[in-house]
């Protein structure tokens, strides 16, 4: 299934957080931010993506907010979509949003045209407010739990996106409670990242290692607790553990060991090859006037995955290495000449392996015999 990330308003965003890593990625474009994307532009990188894959497609929107570029936009798309349409092709569709522009407008057209919707929540009031204020440097936490709600009346397929910082990591209990009263069952985690020019100079100001290991134990325990019970909400980071020790491919790009192309679409239509490198030396092409074979060509002649395979001398020695696979290549530090950077985080997941490993295993081995139970023939 070719998936892309789409960017319909680029940058452009209702708020003001503090640690926005797209922001300052674009600040170091010469164009900058890239406008608003023109229904033509829409038009023609769908026609480009269903030429490609004409059978399945997956087409993801972030910003920015997305939501910006409003509704009579994607109500386009699926029109697009229903015109291009043929017998048996799957087109999906998610959307990440801060939630502030949600109505019940958008809420019927996510429901109608399944949607599924991530929106960035972080945690309780004090650590959601701490970055995440509107243009007017208002807080924004009640106006968010307000825009859930409607979600979950409207009955919206959504995940919540937190992003952990010093904040949010000291207040994990209370968050994984609070999600537990909102009944909000899938939920994803993400370390904050620095702004790219800090990105390999050390670790991140917003959230130290050690915080963040003693964050995923923490909220690790709470999860196996419910999960003995049988009754775990689905945390992305836990369950992709799973499926690496159970011998299946990782869900997350970041738990690959190594780069690979995610196709990030500006609004202009321009291509880059994940949305952490949508900077000038990385652009791949323009969907207004090039193939994905003119864009997979140009990939191909680039370093982006080689650069990410080469793997550290600690890394090799190390037992957790086949589980954690030295995360992503932004996450990376880059210290002198060393041509195998480490995880910045490197010391959060040995901190975190070595509390909860064997209890990760234990769940494995639970699943293990739960499917065999499940296959057995009476």
């Amino acid at each position: 299934m070719l998936s892309l990330l789409l960017k319909p308003v680029s940058g452009l965003c209702n708020m003001n957080c503090s640690y926005c890593f797209y922001r300052d990625e674009i600040s170091q474009r010469n164009s900058g931010n890239s406008g608003i994307m023109s229904e033509k532009t829409l038009e023609n990188i769908l026609k480009r993506a269903l030429d490609y894959s004409p059978d399945a497609l997956l087409l993801g929107f972030q910003g920015g907010e997305p939501l910006l570029r409003g509704l009579p936009f994607y109500e386009r798309l699926i029109e697009l979509e229903e015109k291009q349409g043929k017998k048996g092709r799957r087109i999906q569709h998610s959307l990440q949003t801060n939630g502030l522009l949600l109505d019940e407008a958008w809420c019927r057209f996510f429901k109608r045209h399944h949607f599924l919707i991530g929106l960035s929540l972080d945690g309780v009031r004090e650590s959601h407010d701490r970055y995440r204020r509107d243009l007017s440097d208002a807080p924004s936490y009640q106006r968010i739990l307000e825009r859930l709600r409607l979600l979950q009346r409207c009955s919206v397929d959504f995940n919540l996106l937190t992003v952990i910082h010093e904040d949010s990591a000291a207040r994990i209990t209370e968050i994984y409670q609070s999600y537990r009263k909102l009944n909000c069952l899938y939920q994803q985690y993400i370390p904050c990242l620095d702004p790219p020019a800090a990105s390999h100079r050390g670790c991140g100001s917003y959230l130290s290692p050690e915080s963040y290991g003693r964050m995923l134990i923490e909220l690790f325990q709470l999860w196996y607790d419910d999960f003995k019970k049988g009754d775990p909400p689905h945390i992305r980071i836990f369950e992709n553990y799973l499926s690496l020790l159970l011998g299946a491919p990782p869900e997350a790009c970041d738990m690959l060991g190594h780069c690979s192309l995610q196709y990030t679409v500006e609004a202009d239509g321009s291509v880059y090859p994940c949305d952490f490198y949508c900077m000038d030396s990385y652009c791949l092409g323009n969907l207004n006037r090039d193939s994905f074979s003119d864009l997979n060509r140009r990939f191909r002649d680039t370093d982006f995955v080689q650069r990410s395979l080469p793997i550290p001398e600690e890394c090799r020695r190390c037992s957790f290495y086949p589980l954690c696979r030295n995360g992503c290549f932004r996450q990376r530090c880059i210290e002198g000449e060393d041509p195998r950077p480490r995880n910045r985080y490197c010391r959060s997941f040995r901190i975190f392996f070595e509390a909860c490993l064997p209890q990760l295993i234990e769940l494995s081995e639970l699943l293990i015999a739960q499917s065999e139970g499940m296959h057995k023939v009476p």
